[in-house]
């Protein structure tokens, strides 16, 4: 055995000096700069797939224990579970995949998207008539309505150019059909799903924080909490489009639903009823927001991508 003194490396991640096989100051563990394909797969497997990885068990903890993976944060276990940011780009990433998937195979087979199959199984037969007989200009001679009134309203204080992009994009538009024009919407909504969900989580926390206020939590714990609470809803929504199951996508909203409420009491350490209200409340304001961020997107779409 030779008495001769180990090698002393550097670290390729902050350079620090060590003997070893990790560095002492980042854990980085030592190799070449350069990465092999094994390295790689390994790293994934040992990291995503295995049960004992610290993401499957971030992960069946999000769904097993609604609120647990915030109570753990916010009460100073940083390491115990992947960070909040990394569970919820994950979650999003992987549903919005999903979602573009089964939207590409409905296009190529000519079905309609997901979210308009799905809504048209729970629409009310006399909205279904009232669409046919606007397609078939039963309405024709009839005054103005209020709303359209109200839109030349708006289009008067409009920019001239895009005024006049409004009118050029109607004109275009009269000889779409109404399914069409759906169609054209909801896939515009889906591209931008990642988008809306991160304008939504900073005003949904908003609304959680104000409603829950003089308890001691800061804001930063309320935005945690949607982090995870958005990362459980694809989680939950993720098999209904894998799946495609548009008669499941109503069920599995109530079980998300169900899942913040549930969050919340754990995370928060309130009553059931204290959740449950409160989470009634914050529904008002989060619909109306998420369907005025929706709309916007839809309008954008329809006048300026064709």
């Amino acid at each position: 055995m030779s008495d001769a003194p180990a090698a002393q490396l550097a670290c390729l991640n902050c350079h620090t000096q060590f003997i070893g096989q990790y560095c002492p100051a980042c854990g980085q563990k030592h190799g070449p700069a350069m990465p092999t394909t094994m390295e790689i797969v390994g790293d994934l497997l040992r990291s995503a797939l295995s049960p004992s990885g610290k993401v499957f068990e971030t992960l069946w903890t999000l769904l097993r224990r609604p609120g647990e993976l915030t109570r753990a944060f916010i009460s100073g276990q940083r390491m115990r579970y992947v960070h909040p940011v990394r569970v919820y780009l994950l979650c999003v990433f992987v549903l919005v995949a999903a979602i573009t998937v089964n939207n590409t195979i409905r296009g190529w087979t000519g079905r309609p998207p997901f979210e308009v199959e799905s809504s048209a199984m729970f629409a009310r037969s006399d909205a279904k008539q009232q669409d046919v007989k606007a397609v078939d200009g039963n309405d024709a001679g009839k005054p103005p309505s209020a709303a359209r009134e109200a839109g030349r309203a708006l289009g008067s204080h409009l920019p001239d150019w895009l005024r006049e992009r409004v009118k050029a994009r109607a004109k275009n538009l009269d000889a779409v059909e109404s399914a069409k024009l759906q169609q054209r919407t909801s896939e515009a909504i889906t591209k931008q799903y990642s988008a809306l969900f991160a304008v939504l989580v900073p005003f949904m926390a908003l609304v959680n924080w104000m409603l829950y206020a003089g308890r001691g939590l800061t804001y930063a714990a309320h935005f945690v909490f949607l982090l995870h609470a958005t990362a459980a809803s694809c989680l939950i929504l993720l098999p209904v489009y894998v799946l495609n199951l548009p008669i499941a996508y109503f069920p599995a909203m109530l079980v998300a639903m169900a899942w913040t409420v549930l969050a919340a009491q754990r995370a928060f350490a309130v009553s059931l009823w204290g959740s449950l209200w409160r989470y009634l409340v914050y529904l008002v304001p989060t619909m109306l927001f998420s369907a005025l961020a929706g709309v916007l997107v839809g309008i954008v779409s329809v006048l300026f991508i064709d």
